[in-house]
C-alpha cells in the first residue's frame, strides 16, 4: 500500500528536484505565510443555550439576548470578521469561523455578544492549510536529508 501511495503522490506533486519548487519550499513562500498568519483563525462553538420555562421567559430570552446576538454575528459576518457560520440544526447554539488578530480581540468580541453569558463556549485555534502544508514540506526535506 505504501508503494501505491508513493506513486500516486509523485504523479500529482511533481519532483522535489525541481529548483523552483525547492526555492518555494525553502523560503519564498514563508513571508506570504507569515503575513497571513498574523490574523488568527478560530473555530468558535457556543452550545447548550437555555430554554424558557414559560412563554414570557422565552419571549424575554429571545428579545433581549438571542435575536440581538444573531444580529451581532450578522454584522461581524458582513464585516468579514466571521468567515462562515450558522446554527447547528436543531441545537441551541452557534458555530462559526472567525479571523481576528489576537486571543484578546476574540475574547472581547465573544464577551460583547448579548448571549455570551448563556452559552457554553469552545474555541479552537486553527492553522491554515497553507501554513501546515509548508511545515509538512519542510519535514519531508528534513526526513530525506536523514
Amino acid at each position: 500500500m505504501r508503494g501505491r501511495l508513493r506513486k500516486k503522490d509523485q504523479s500529482h506533486s511533481g519532483s522535489n528536484d525541481d529548483p523552483d519548487q525547492q526555492a518555494l519550499m525553502e523560503g519564498a513562500l514563508a513571508p506570504i505565510i507569515a503575513k497571513r498568519e498574523r490574523v488568527m483563525r478560530y473555530l468558535v462553538m457556543g452550545s447548550n443555550g437555555p430554554t424558557g420555562t414559560t412563554a414570557e421567559d422565552m419571549l424575554e430570552l429571545l428579545e433581549d439576548l438571542v435575536v440581538p446576538g444573531f444580529e451581532a454575528l450578522i454584522r461581524l459576518e458582513s464585516e468579514n470578521t466571521i468567515l462562515a457560520g450558522g446554527v447547528p440544526v436543531s441545537e441551541r447554539g452557534v458555530a462559526f469561523i472567525i479571523d481576528v488578530p489576537s486571543n484578546e480581540e476574540l475574547d472581547q468580541i465573544l464577551r460583547g455578544l448579548p448571549f455570551w453569558g448563556i452559552l457554553e463556549w469552545q474555541v479552537t485555534p486553527l492553522q491554515s492549510f497553507e501554513g501546515r502544508a509548508f511545515q509538512e514540506r519542510r519535514m519531508i526535506q528534513q526526513l530525506k536529508k536523514g
